[in-house]
């Protein structure tokens, strides 16, 4: 699970926490301000951005790795964008696209208590009629 300043990585059996990992990292908001100021802000924020990627890709390589040939599915959660963002750039989840979910979680808020409570949406489905 991803936003831009918090992230969480977990691995799950059945409903069951087995391992996680959750941490912080600062990102600036948007800046309205035009000319060179709006400029370095972006760039600034860019640079930021990028840092969250790699701390959340090696917290996902940490705690894969282990239990790689256990592994059934991954499921993304958070920010679409975010999300789009990491799976480009991280090589953690390269070789786990064939087992990534198309669903993505809605998280808010990233932390230890999310991950409690995401247990309980990893199986849950919707069903939509047929007509």
């Amino acid at each position: 699970m991803l936003r831009l300043g918090r992230f969480a990585v977990a691995v799950y059996e059945g409903d069951q926490l087995i391992s996680s990992k959750t941490d912080t990292r600062y990102v600036k908001g948007r800046h309205a301000a035009g000319g060179t100021s709006q400029k370095r802000y972006s760039r600034i924020r860019e640079g930021q951005i990028k840092l969250i990627y790699e701390k959340t890709c090696q917290a996902i390589k940490d705690q894969f790795t282990p239990h790689l040939g256990n592994i059934q599915f991954v499921l993304l959660g958070g920010e679409k964008f975010t999300l789009n963002g990491l799976v480009k750039k991280c090589p953690a989840l390269v070789g786990l696209e064939n087992i990534t979910l198309s669903r993505r979680l809605n998280v808010r808020n990233p932390k230890r208590d999310t991950l409690e409570s995401v247990a309980v949406s990893l199986k849950e489905s919707r069903l939509y009629p047929i007509i």
